[in-house]
Formats: structure tokens, C-alpha cells, sequence
């Protein structure tokens, strides 16, 4: 068995306030969405090479703050983690408050999204090719 690629769903409470945090805060692009009842349920979106992702309303009571399974990171490589943090600055995100540190000798950090899922950042590690060199 062959498999192709892995992409993450995540059961949010506000499909189209989560595209416009993925898009607009981290680069991705829509690619598709569908809506029933003039409510988005459902949307995908592309990143850089072979990042995807899927958003999925939340099938909870709309009273029900636990109606988003908000357990699990996930973890993002980025190239450059200072160029990174000045551009999350632009959008109102600052290492002071928003951004935590994961310790204190890792440049790796980490925000939540809007339904409370933890994005970890971290450099993109060199290929086992180039490393060597």
C-alpha cells in the first residue's frame, strides 16, 4: 500500500472565519468550499508544494463550547522563522503576546488558531544530502 499524501481536517466552529485566519494571516489559498443553508460546512486550501489542509463546521450543539476537537499539534516547517515572525508581526501577531516560545534554546515557536489548534513553527531542517556537506 501506496499512500499518496496526508491531509489534515479540522472541525472548526466558523468555517469562513477560519479561511480568512489560514489565508490571511498564513498564505494559504482557497481552493474549494462548499456551503448548505447559506452556511460554509466545508472548504479546502492549498499552501506552498503539498500543503493542505480541510476546514469542517463543527457538528456540535451551537451551545456547546466542546463542539471542536482542539487536541493535537501541528507542526509547520517554515525557511526562515525570523522572517516568519516579522510578517506574523504585520498581522498582529508579536512574539510578546500572542506568540509562545516552546522553551528557551529552540527559535521554534507556536499561536493558536481561532478554534484553539496549536500551530508550531519550526525551521525547515536541511536535506540529508546537503546537510552532509
Amino acid at each position: 500500500m501506496r499512500l499518496r499524501s496526508l491531509i489534515p481536517v479540522l472541525d472548526v466552529k466558523d468555517v469562513d472565519a477560519s479561511i480568512e485566519f489560514y489565508c490571511d494571516v498564513l498564505g494559504f489559498a482557497l481552493h474549494d468550499k462548499v456551503a448548505w443553508g447559506g452556511r460554509t460546512e466545508w472548504a479546502v486550501l492549498r499552501g506552498e508544494e503539498d500543503v493542505q489542509l480541510m476546514l469542517c463546521a463543527s457538528q456540535g450543539d451551537d451551545g456547546d463550547e466542546s463542539g471542536c476537537a482542539t487536541e493535537g499539534v501541528f507542526f509547520l516547517y517554515h525557511d526562515n522563522l525570523e522572517s516568519l515572525l516579522v510578517y506574523l508581526g504585520s498581522k498582529g501577531y508579536d512574539s510578546r503576546s500572542s506568540l509562545m516560545p516552546v522553551s528557551n534554546n529552540t527559535r521554534d515557536f507556536y499561536l493558536r488558531d481561532p478554534d484553539g489548534y496549536v500551530l508550531w513553527f519550526s525551521h525547515k531542517p536541511l536535506a540529508k544530502d546537503t546537510a552532509a556537506r
